[in-house]
């Protein structure tokens, strides 16, 4: 079988980030001689991806609204002759996931994934 590094590096990063290796929490400091507390180093970029979060969140909330207390989930949402209103909030949502797909993409192809002492736990957690 063929050493695959970079795959394993990325399995131990996503269990340590899920919190499955024990003693190793991502963010956290494997030893002393750093601090376990890091400031970013991409603030703006943090910034940037709490804004499209909270923007994405907002959008969806409108959207829910939108359904009936039938329970009728989100994932379906069909509302028969929608308003003007209506179909302003599903454009908005629209609007929100093809650019934030857009962002996330050009960073990822660019930067890769952001990681927590670039953009913090809340900024990785966000994109």
């Amino acid at each position: 079988m063929k050493s695959r590094p970079a795959l394993r590096i990325l399995v131990v990063c996503c269990l340590a980030f899920a919190g499955i290796i024990p003693g190793v929490q991502a963010g956290q400091a494997t030893d002393d001689s750093r601090p376990a507390a890091l400031a970013v180093s991409e603030p703006a970029l943090r910034q940037n991806l709490l804004d499209l979060l909270e923007e994405d969140q907002q959008a969806r909330r409108a959207l829910l609204e939108l359904l009936p207390e039938s329970g009728q989930k989100s994932g379906n949402v069909k509302l028969e002759n929608p308003s003007l209103e209506n179909l302003a909030v599903i454009m908005r949502v629209k609007s929100v996931e093809a650019r934030t797909t857009r962002y996330m993409k050009q960073l990822l192809e660019t930067h890769g994934f952001p990681r927590f002492d670039q953009v913090g736990r809340d900024g990785a957690h966000a994109a």
